[in-house]
């Protein structure tokens, strides 16, 4: 199940600065976590106009996605969380803009939008 989530002004995103987003995955119902041991995982940053070119990619397998801590069903329990390391070289570049971001399963035949929303980028 897809779930919205925007990263916007207030969460004070700026460019040059070393970031991390961490994704609580779950299930349909949206109140049962997701177990997502070994899942491959992509999540990119795009342009919001027509060419929607990315800016910014990272992935699972030592590429900026990594899943940390332990599985339970139980959600209050449940600290496995999908990590994603932004560095601060990977947006000196970026002007400041509003982008949007996905996270996606990428696993053959199980590809799926995880989260999505806007990311207001911010320039200090």
């Amino acid at each position: 199940m897809a779930i919205e989530q925007s990263i916007d002004a207030a969460d004070a995103w700026f460019a040059g600065e070393d970031k991390v987003l961490q994704f609580e995955i779950l299930q349909a119902d949206e109140a049962t976590p997701q177990d997502v041991t070994g899942w491959a995982l992509s999540w990119t940053l795009r342009k919001t106009d027509r060419t929607a070119e990315v800016v910014l990619a990272k992935a699972s397998g030592g590429s900026g996605i990594t899943i940390t801590g332990a599985f339970n069903a139980s959600r209050d329990q449940n600290t496995q969380r999908v990590v994603v390391a932004v560095s601060d070289g990977d947006t000196d570049a970026l002007s400041p803009a509003t982008y949007r971001h996905v996270l996606k399963r990428t696993d053959d035949g199980s590809e799926t939008v995880l989260s999505f929303g806007n990311f207001v980028l911010l320039r200090a």
